[in-house]
């Protein structure tokens, strides 16, 4: 090794140069022999993890395909499901109208007089005091006195059969006819 300094600058480069040295075969045997084994070493390395990326890469798409597999299974699963949900939503709505139907036209407020719809009372305060002071010349809500009524609201589409059941052992204690039969005897029941 060899160091020239430079006379302008205050700097010295380091210049190597080949030292003599002397080679043996046997020196050159052995170095052979050592990076064959290092080759060697690395060739079974480079196997073993090729051996393990294809063993990786297999078990990858067997993953990949059971989760594409479960994906469908389950997007399957969630159209049902909301198959479902919408034939409830509709039973539920049309049983909704049916109701609404039924209160407002057949059973409403304004069908029978007396018969109001609990829920639609509202409580009424203690202290409060009418808004309006009624004079004489305003009218009551609702019939007035002397006018002919409505009459009850037409009821042909509801069922009104009457429908006698016979109960086993319901029977009259004295004579053991069947209470609907004895009405027509003379004893009372």
């Amino acid at each position: 090794m060899l160091v020239h300094e430079s006379e302008n600058s205050k700097t010295a480069q380091l210049v190597i140069a080949p030292a003599a040295r002397s080679f043996t075969v046997e020196d050159l045997w052995k170095e052979l022999q050592s990076l064959r084994s290092s080759l060697e070493a690395a060739e079974q390395k480079i196997e073993r993890q090729a051996i393990r990326i294809k063993e990786l890469e297999d078990e990858n798409g067997k993953l990949r395909s059971a989760r594409s597999k479960t994906e469908d299974f389950l997007q399957a699963q969630i159209r049902k499901l909301e198959l479902e949900v919408a034939k409830r939503d509709e039973k539920l709505e049309e049983a909704n109208k049916q109701l609404t139907w039924l209160r407002t036209g057949k059973f409403g407020s304004t069908s029978e007089q007396g018969n109001q719809d609990p829920l639609k009372k509202q409580p009424v305060a203690k202290d409060s005091k009418p808004e309006k002071q009624k004079s004489g010349t305003e009218k009551e809500p609702g019939q007035q006195p002397g006018s002919k009524g409505h009459g009850r609201s037409d009821r042909s589409e509801i069922e009104t059969d009457v429908k006698f059941l016979e109960l086993p052992g319901c029977a009259c204690g004295k004579c053991g006819e069947p209470y609907r039969s004895c009405r027509a005897l003379k004893h009372r029941h």
